[in-house]
């Protein structure tokens, strides 16, 4: 079985479930294909994503929820009610302090986000501050979606994506290839961790974007951390926008560390703008 996860609000959202014979009934099922995609309209209509499958019997793993219920409502936390991710295109763009504040309802103290070649982040605040850095700088739109899989009884949804990422200030955009597997706590729309793989052209990609437009690349990432991490929340790092910038654009866009043996590794540690713009560590 494909090792990904997720459901992701974007302003096309494609999904497709994919058959599990030995197990049928353990999955529900979702009736949207890219002819008829499951959009942010319908979600916002009140329009379900999942639904119990043909000759399958209705579970209750949940004392107050049925298999069906908590499904739509695992996707729905995820996607369009408590996003932690902004995307321009869609109606339900959240703002950063949005997604801080989202990231406190959806995760605890416990909670991780593993992505693979980069790292592991823990609790609400590393992971929130992690996608409001990166992510704030993109519109993004589902292209096709490989397979989804909805395990209410077990508390999973599994997903392999492509998705078109744009890079507003670049004016240029990529195809990169996400495999995200959702672990929820049971009974709960909180999730327990996240697991996020992409090939190595995806990685490539990201750090090609940044060294598109340094300046542009730089200014964005100096405006988010001298805008939210102030001495006032206990996270200053910078005293000024012009201090940042002047840091950054010290800064190489590969580092040695990095690159020697490992390539583009990000994971490595070492002194570069792609770096920085993805752990937000300066």
């Amino acid at each position: 079985m494909a090792t990904s996860a997720a459901v992701l609000a974007s302003a096309t959202l494609l999904l497709f479930i994919s058959p599990l014979a030995s197990a049928r009934c353990d999955s529900l099922h979702f009736n949207w294909s890219d002819a008829s995609p499951y959009t942010h309209a319908l979600a916002e209509d009140g329009i379900e994503p999942l639904s119990l499958r043909s000759g399958c019997a209705l579970r209750q793993p949940c004392l107050f929820a049925d298999d069906v219920t908590l499904g739509n409502a695992m996707l729905a936390a995820t996607g369009s009610i408590f996003p932690t991710f902004q995307n321009r295109l869609s109606s339900n763009d959240p703002s950063i302090d949005d997604v801080l504040r989202h990231a406190s309802i959806v995760y605890d103290r416990d909670s991780e986000m593993y992505i693979h070649g980069i790292g592991l982040y823990k609790g609400p605040e590393a992971i929130g501050e992690y996608r409001v850095v990166p992510q704030a700088l993109l519109n993004f739109s589902t292209l096709r979606t490989d397979s989804t899989l909805a395990l209410p009884a077990r508390s999973h949804v599994l997903s392999k994506f492509t998705q078109r990422e744009e890079w507003f200030h670049l004016g240029g955009s990529r195809d990169v290839e996400w495999s995200i597997d959702y672990e929820y706590y049971p009974c709960s729309v909180m999730r327990r961790a996240e697991r996020l793989a992409f090939p190595q052209t995806s990685a490539d990609a990201f750090i090609d974007s940044a060294a598109a437009d340094v300046n542009a690349t730089v200014r964005r990432m100096c405006e988010v951390i001298v805008t939210h991490c102030t001495a006032e929340a206990g996270a200053l790092q910078f005293n000024s926008t012009d201090e940042c910038e002047s840091y950054m654009t010290s800064l190489p866009m590969v580092d040695a560390a990095c690159s020697s043996g490992f390539r583009r590794d990000l994971r490595r540690p070492g002194q570069s703008v792609p770096r920085r713009r993805k752990f937000n560590d300066a």
